[in-house]
């Protein structure tokens, strides 16, 4: 998360996906800071996502990278909000900049009855749908319930319960997203 992105219409989506599934309970976000960000960019980013954040801190490498993604092992739903996005193989370029999917997995593994998220960002132009429903497709390969938002802003949803998965899928159609959107696995 980079604060010269504050309050753009990403996060107005993020909040507003937040809100649709409120009666799955509480939703932390683990924005995965780059940079650092100020009490008043915090409190607004908390203020437009409706959650509380598991921690204002950098996302650090090496070593403590892995305790960091941990923070999201807690009662309750989480949205990633890395700078970029979900990067399912490989360490990538930039690591701050992208949850990988092992972490993800794990997340999901460590709160089986929660729903975990990600905004995804990492497509590229022009092939946003087929390298989403590529992700979807591994994630259920993994043996955990998956499906993705499609539009402008991408979404990837997971859990190990596949009931509250489709539980929050049906929440996003009654708040009006067309069913097209919402990329399930392929069979």
């Amino acid at each position: 998360m980079n604060s010269k992105y504050l309050g753009d219409s990403y996060d107005l989506v993020k909040g507003s996906f937040i809100t649709s599934l409120q009666p799955l309970g509480q939703w932390w976000v683990h924005p995965m800071f780059t940079e650092h960000f100020t009490k008043k960019q915090l409190d607004d980013y908390e203020k437009l996502l409706h959650a509380p954040l598991i921690t204002p801190g950098l996302v650090p490498s090496g070593p403590h990278r892995k305790a960091f993604i941990e923070l999201s092992h807690r009662p309750g739903n989480v949205l990633f909000d890395p700078d970029t996005g979900l990067r399912m193989e490989g360490q990538g370029l930039v690591a701050s900049a992208y949850l990988r999917g092992e972490e993800l997995l794990n997340c999901a593994r460590a709160r089986p009855d929660a729903l975990t998220a990600v905004f995804d960002q990492s497509l590229s132009r022009g092939q946003e749908r087929d390298e989403l429903q590529a992700k979807v497709n591994a994630l259920h390969a993994s043996e955990f319930a998956a499906f993705a938002y499609y539009s402008h802003a991408c979404f990837i949803f997971v859990s190990a319960n596949r009931e509250r998965l489709d539980f929050a899928r049906s929440l996003l159609v009654q708040a009006g997203v067309p069913q097209w959107r919402l990329l399930c696995a392929a069979a």
